[in-house]
């Protein structure tokens, strides 16, 4: 196995275990979903804990949202193409 075959088999490997990151992120935010929705608006009555609980939950839908979002892209982007890190990975600088 030459350098190049070793190269796209790191490239490869990464791609799939930021595509597996991705997927493993979706029932963390599919669960903060769930109870945000379970619990519904808290601007009427709710204390000031309940509140925070709330907005606590939107932060993690919204954190676990971009986690799959740029884990997904990334890992997609290197299991099908990822000739620009193939390019750089391979080069040499010419000597001076």
């Amino acid at each position: 196995m030459s350098k190049e075959d070793l190269t796209w088999v790191v490239i490869r490997a990464t791609g799939f275990l930021l595509t597996v990151r991705a997927v493993l992120y979706l029932p963390e935010m599919l669960s903060a979903a769930a109870w945000l929705w379970h619990l519904g608006d808290p601007s009427g009555s709710g204390s000031e804990g309940f509140k925070m609980s709330v907005d606590i939950q939107r932060q993690e839908l919204i954190s676990s949202a971009i986690y799959v979002v740029v884990y997904a892209a990334f890992g997609i982007y290197l299991l099908r193409k990822g000739a620009w890190i193939h390019r750089l990975l391979l080069f040499v600088r010419p000597e001076l």
